[in-house]
Order: structure tokens, then C-alpha cells, then sequence
């Protein structure tokens, strides 16, 4: 868990302690949870977007629904059975195109101000290719890391270790970064290093990630981070490989219905017919402004950029 994170489960409990007193399970009740959320998104709380206040509102059901699996209330007799997941407008997840993520990496690899641009460029490479996540990549220890056979493991979400593919490029750019831009110290066994020779924690490379989405992406993206590269990922994944289930696993999702909100995404970005430009080829080409030009006899010829004439009128009915 992240320390942000943390402290707002302290204050959550604060929270409880203060205005609902230490009850046991059996006392708490719908109002006391709903009061909770609604103090979550309010102004005088932590004033948490809605998407935010959802997150807690999953979290706390995960927490009741474990408090049944080990009988410590009634199954089936959770609270939060009877409370409904709080409204909110769900965005969709910033995705780079296919053009985006390779000038993304190639800036990367070649920044020569930064001594650890190759490391960069393989992190953000590595992020794209495998869609993990970030607490995931960071984890990764060298014996992880399969690159003859093109595959490396990762623990994700409660602590389930799975499988996912290397592809050719990203192995050959492991195995140069291995031999010649990796450094550590003491045996330090992780994947990626920073500049002391130890692990390169989640904190850096997400400062990292961000860092270099905003120096070398040309557009305002609303949430930045490397999950931005992750739903690239998933993203590019459905759309050249088309195996929503394949894909599914490769992400970690427990769902496939999880995979699914990038469906939509993979139509819209899927190359497509233009319906103007099926229009203006019935038209014989690009459309331009046409424009007059005056002739020499005093006559006005109608003209489009590519020179064609599309017909003379009068000097007088031009003046």
C-alpha cells in the first residue's frame, strides 16, 4: 500500500472512533457506512472524487464480505450487503495511440541529458509491452525475468503470481540494459536499480513515468501516471491481437468484464473508413476552398489548389 493511502485509512479509522465510538461489527450499521462515504466526498472530509469514494466503497465490502469467509458474523448478514455502491461518472482511461507510444520511447532512449535514459526508455518499454502494473514491475527481481524463453513473473493483486510475455524487441533491450547499464550493489537482486545500485521503488518510477509523459507526449492527459501505460498496453494488446481472454490474463484481472471497458476504446482507435472521406471521393478528390484567378482577357477562371478549371465567367459579373 502506498503511504498516501495509509494515512487515509488512519484518518478513516480516526473517523469512526470519533463519531460512531468502537463498536463491535454487529453494531454498525447501513447509515453508519453510508455516513462514512458520504464524509469521504464531502468538503469538510478528504473531499475524494466519486471514482475515489467508490475505491473505499469496494475496499470496505472486500473487509465485510472476508469477516463472513471466517464466520466472524453470520454469512450472508454483512452490513454492506445492504448498502449500494455510491453513483459516479466513470471516465475512460487514457490511452496513447500507437504513434504516441513509439515517439514516447524513442525520446526516452535517446535523451542524452539523462545517464539513466536506457533504464527509462526499458521501464516505460517494459510497461507497454506487459501491461503490469506498477507495483508489479517494481517488484521484479532479476531471477523473475526469462528472457531466452520470453517470459517473466510477477505477483500482483493478493499476492497471485502470473505469467506474461516478453516480446522480441523488449528482450533484446533487457538483455543489453542487464549487461551494460545495470548497476548494484551488495547482491542486490532487483530487475531495475537507481543510482545507488538498490531496487528502483515504485515511488521513483512512477516520478519517472510521469516525468517523461508529460516531457514527451504532445497533448494534456487527464490522469498521468503508469497506469496510463498499462491501459496503453491492454488497449494495443485487444486491438492487434483481438483475444479479449488471452488478454484478460496477460493484465491480471480477476474479470473478464474488467477487460472489456477497452472494447470500445479498440473500436474507436482501430483503423477505420472516414465517412467524409468516403464522401469526397465521389467528388474526385480532396476538397479545397476554390478561389478566382484573373486571366489576362479580363475573364475570371474558378480554381481549385490542384489547378483544375472549373469554368470562365464574365469580367462584369466578377467586378
Amino acid at each position: 500500500m502506498s503511504g498516501n493511502y495509509l494515512a487515509l485509512l488512519a484518518l478513516s479509522r480516526d473517523y469512526w472512533t470519533m463519531q460512531m465510538g468502537d463498536d463491535e461489527l454487529a453494531a454498525i450499521t447501513p447509515d453508519h457506512i453510508r455516513r462514512w462515504l458520504l464524509w469521504l466526498g464531502a468538503g469538510d472530509g478528504k473531499g475524494l472524487s466519486g471514482a475515489s469514494v467508490n475505491i473505499h466503497y469496494r475496499n470496505v465490502k472486500a473487509f465485510w464480505l472476508w469477516c463472513e469467509r471466517e464466520e466472524l458474523i453470520e454469512f450472508g448478514k454483512a452490513t454492506i450487503r445492504r448498502v449500494a455502491r455510491p453513483a459516479f461518472t466513470e471516465k475512460e482511461p487514457d490511452v496513447l495511440t500507437e504513434v504516441e507510444a513509439r515517439q514516447l520511447l524513442k525520446a526516452a532512449r535517446n535523451d542524452e541529458r539523462d545517464p539513466n535514459a536506457y533504464r527509462n526508455y526499458c521501464i516505460l518499454h517494459f510497461f507497454l509491452d506487459t501491461a503490469v502494473r506498477l507495483s508489479e514491475l517494481a517488484g521484479l527481481d532479476l531471477r523473475d525475468v526469462n528472457l531466452s524463453e520470453g517470459y517473466a513473473k510477477v505477483l500482483g493483486k493478493g499476492d497471485r503470481e502470473r505469467i506474461v510475455p516478453l516480446g522480441l524487441e523488449l528482450r533484446q533491450s533487457l538483455s543489453r540494459y542487464r549487461l551494460k547499464y545495470r548497476h548494484a550493489n551488495n547482491g542486490e537482486g532487483a530487475l531495475f536499480t537507481n543510482d545507488e545500485g538498490e531496487r528502483f521503488a515504485g515511488a521513483g518510477v512512477r516520478t519517472m513515468v510521469v516525468r517523461q509523459l508529460k516531457a514527451h507526449v504532445p497533448r494534456e492527459l487527464r490522469k498521468i501516471g503508469p497506469h496510463t501505460l498499462r491501459h496503453t498496453a491492454i488497449t494495443l494488446d485487444l486491438m492487434n491481437n483481438g483475444d479479449i481472454n488471452t488478454t484478460s490474463k496477460i493484465a491480471g484481472h480477476r474479470s473478464v468484464t474488467t477487460t472489456r471497458r477497452y472494447d470500445h476504446l479498440v473500436t474507436i482507435m482501430r483503423a477505420r473508413t472516414s465517412p467524409m472521406d468516403a464522401a469526397l471521393k465521389k467528388t474526385g478528390g480532396t476538397f479545397v476552398t476554390r478561389r478566382q484567378l484573373k486571366n489576362g482577357d479580363g475573364s475570371a477562371t474558378i480554381a481549385g489548389a490542384d489547378g483544375d478549371q472549373t469554368g470562365q465567367a464574365e469580367a462584369a459579373q466578377n467586378r
